[in-house]
């Protein structure tokens, strides 16, 4: 998987850490997960305004790990109902599946809380990315979300988060939302609910005979494999 591992005087850097730089309003005096937090710095920047964060990412090692500020993990691990605040960068198209990625995010969330997410517009499906994500993905937020702003950067023309509108999100590189947990969102899905998202987007994709993807379950963590291989013998 793509991680950036500092951002430094590179324009990629640059152009990542403006997004956290953009996440801070929201971050303020709140408990934050930083989802696929690579090395951690977008994480310590959040850390200088947020209540508490944590950071997790499924290449951390427990010799990376400072006072549990990162820790290992996934999308498909986070605990229902465990922060105020979300931030979830270049992420949501390395998943398997967009839906299931979207419902733990919203339920990993507290009462009211936030999401801040980023993703590419139409780069394309790759090595790294598992979809070729583009502005439709909002409407796929809105099921769980109220979107309360969207941002648009480009790396030579908008390397700071821009708002935008909706239907202009597809001129830009990258797309930012800022969305609000919608009420009544409560509960966990069950491992068994879990694998049902994740075995539907591996038989489609495989009965479209665009991509295997069974290679996928090897990167999930022991716990979650062994219950994959338990119900579906893979």
């Amino acid at each position: 998987m793509e991680r950036l591992v500092s951002y430094d005087d590179d324009l990629t850097g640059r152009y990542h850490k403006a997004r956290y730089e953009f996440a801070e309003k929201y971050c303020k005096g709140k408990n934050v997960i930083d989802v696929a937090c690579g090395s951690g710095e977008g994480t310590r920047m959040i850390g200088t305004v947020a209540k508490s964060v944590r950071g997790i990412d499924p290449y951390i090692r427990p010799d990376d790990s400072e006072e549990e500020l990162l820790i290992n993990g996934y999308i498909e691990t986070l605990q229902a109902s465990s922060c105020d605040v979300i931030v979830c960068f270049e992420t949501i198209e390395h998943t398997i599946s967009i839906d299931l990625s979207v419902q733990m995010l919203a339920l990993a969330l507290t009462e009211g809380g936030m999401l801040v997410l980023s993703f590419p517009n139409s780069w394309g499906e790759s090595e790294y990315h598992f979809h070729d994500t583009n502005k439709g993905l909002i409407a796929t937020v809105e099921r769980c979300f109220d979107i309360s702003e969207v941002y648009g950067q480009c790396r030579k023309a908008h390397v700071d988060p821009i708002k935008i509108k909706v239907e202009d999100a597809g001129r830009y590189e990258n797309i930012l939302v800022a969305a609000k947990k919608k009420p009544g969102l409560s509960g966990e899905l069950s491992y068994e609910e879990r694998f049902a998202f994740i075995y539907s987007e591996c038989l489609r994709r495989q009965e479209e005979k665009t991509r295997y993807i069974g290679f996928k379950c090897k990167v999930l963590p022991a716990r979650i494999r062994t219950k994959w291989k338990r119900m579906f013998g893979i």
